[in-house]
């Protein structure tokens, strides 16, 4: 966007109009410059919006690879609490079994 360092500000707008005063061609004049200016600026910026989007669709992640890599985690997770529900229910079964 280094563009954008030479587009005129709006006072110098100003100025450059005022100068113009009331002739028409001098006007149109200023207009046109920054209509050029404008397009540059949208130009780059269409070009800068393409990079990122093929920056992030490079380094974006599908949803099946996001599974592939967390499938052997959820393995050990689900093992882990079977394994801890299994003794509670052990436990409970002992002290409902054990009561004399």
């Amino acid at each position: 966007m280094e563009s954008l360092d030479r587009v005129p500000s709006g006072e110098v707008v100003a100025k450059m109009t005022a100068a113009a005063g009331t002739d028409i061609v001098a006007r149109i004049s200023v207009i046109e410059t920054m209509v050029g200016y404008i397009q540059g600026d949208v130009t780059e910026m269409k070009t800068d919006v393409k990079d990122m989007k093929n920056a992030f669709s490079r380094e974006m992640v599908t949803q099946k690879q996001l599974e592939a890599e967390l499938n052997p985690l959820r393995k050990l997770v689900y093992g882990a609490v079977g394994l801890v529900l299994t003794e509670v229910v052990t436990a409970v079964m002992f002290l409902l079994l054990s009561r004399d």
